[in-house]
C-alpha cells in the first residue's frame, strides 16, 4: 500500500495543506496509533489497549506540520463519522 492520504487541514485563507497524513492516533484511555512508514506502508502500534472503552476522537498528523501547536489544532481532531473513507481504511490495518 503506497497511498498517501492528503491532509484535510485548511488554512484560514481557505488554502489546503499540501502535506499528507503520516500518523493517526485514537484517543480514549490508551495509546493506539497508525504511523506511515518510509516504505509506503502503515504500521499499527499500541501501548496499553483498553478494550470496550468508546473512542472519543482521532487525531491526524501531517507531513508538513512540524509545529506542535499546529499538530494539536482542533482542525486535525475528528470523530469517527467525520473521517474520510481512506482514513477509515487505514484504521482497518490492525
Amino acid at each position: 500500500m503506497s497511498d498517501q492520504e492528503p491532509c484535510p487541514f485548511s488554512y484560514a485563507s481557505g488554502q489546503k495543506c499540501k502535506g499528507h497524513i503520516i500518523r493517526v492516533e485514537e484517543y480514549h484511555n490508551s495509546d493506539i496509533r497508525w504511523e506511515y512508514q518510509p516504505d509506503g506502508t502503515w504500521r499499527f502500534g499500541l501501548r496499553e489497549a483498553v478494550l470496550g472503552e468508546p473512542v472519543s476522537h482521532y487525531r491526524l498528523f501531517c507531513s508538513e506540520k512540524h509545529d506542535p501547536l499546529q499538530q494539536d489544532s482542533d482542525r486535525m481532531k475528528f470523530r469517527c463519522e467525520e473521517l474520510s473513507e481512506a482514513v477509515k481504511r487505514i484504521l482497518s490495518t490492525r
